[in-house]
């Protein structure tokens, strides 16, 4: 029993720290997001920003964006959301009967409602 209870710490271990060796080494490489999305680049130190909080907020920001496995853990995401909840997380998207995504612009104009 404590044999199986210090390879489940282990594993659980690995599971939490592979993704920050991940974001750092970059050890395995994956497909990056497609769309429109501004990247962040790495804030640089300086003591103004320091003491202002802005350091904190800005590598905050930038870690959150670049985690390891982010765009797997989104797009894994977006897929459960689709899957079981019938949700579409793309822009101007509807899902329609089984299964089918809309484009909303082409169902305005069946319509008439963008009728210029």
């Amino acid at each position: 029993m404590k044999q199986v209870k210090n390879i489940l710490f282990i594993f659980l271990l690995a599971l939490l720290i592979f993704p920050a060796l991940k974001g750092e080494f970059h050890i395995v490489k994956t497909a990056a997001l497609k769309g429109y999305f501004v990247s962040r680049k790495k804030p640089v130190f300086m003591k103004s920003n320091w003491y202002s909080g802005a350091y904190q907020n800005s590598l905050s920001a930038y870690y959150k964006e670049n985690t390891g496995f982010r765009s797997d853990y989104v797009r894994l995401y977006n897929q459960i959301e689709y899957s079981l909840f019938s949700i579409a997380h793309a822009s101007k998207f509807m899902v329609g009967k089984h299964g089918y995504l809309y484009d909303t612009e082409y169902i305005s104009s069946y319509q008439g409602t963008n009728f210029i």
